[in-house]
C-alpha cells in the first residue's frame, strides 16, 4: 500500500502530466511551449521522487532530472532502457524556443520515464 506522502507526489505529478497534455490538444498559435515543458518537467520530477521515496533512497533537495534518473537506475535497470537523452538540454532549448517541435521531443522523452516509474 502506498503512504499517503507517496500519494500526495503521485496526485500532483499526474495533475502536472494532466495539465501538460490539456496544453498540447491547443492550437499552434494558443500553445505556450513554456508552460508544457514546465508542467512536464515538473511531472517526471515528482514521478521519479515518489518511486525514491518507495525505495527509501534519500536524494538531495534538486530540480536536475538526469540526478534523480541515475539514482532511480542504481535501483532498477528498468530505468536503463529510456533514452531520455539531455533533459536539462531539452528544457533549455524548448524554454527559449517556441518551436513546438522541439517541445513535443521534450514531453516525449518525458513521458517514458514516466511510465517506467508508476
Amino acid at each position: 500500500m502506498i503512504n499517503e506522502y507517496v500519494k500526495k507526489w503521485l496526485i500532483n505529478a499526474n495533475n502536472d502530466l494532466k495539465v501538460a497534455i490539456n496544453l498540447m490538444k491547443l492550437s499552434s498559435e494558443e500553445t505556450v511551449s513554456e508552460a508544457i515543458c514546465f508542467h512536464s518537467q515538473q511531472a517526471v520530477e515528482k514521478f521519479l521522487k515518489a518511486y525514491l521515496i518507495t525505495k527509501n533512497v534519500e536524494f538531495r533537495k534538486t530540480h536536475n532530472l538526469e540526478y534523480l534518473l541515475e539514482l532511480c537506475i542504481k535501483k532498477d535497470d528498468e530505468f536503463k532502457g529510456n533514452d531520455a537523452g539531455d533533459l536539462s538540454l531539452y528544457y533549455k532549448i524548448s524554454h527559449h524556443n517556441n518551436n513546438i517541435n522541439i517541445v513535443l521531443s521534450f514531453c516525449c522523452c518525458y513521458i517514458g520515464i514516466v511510465r517506467v516509474a508508476i
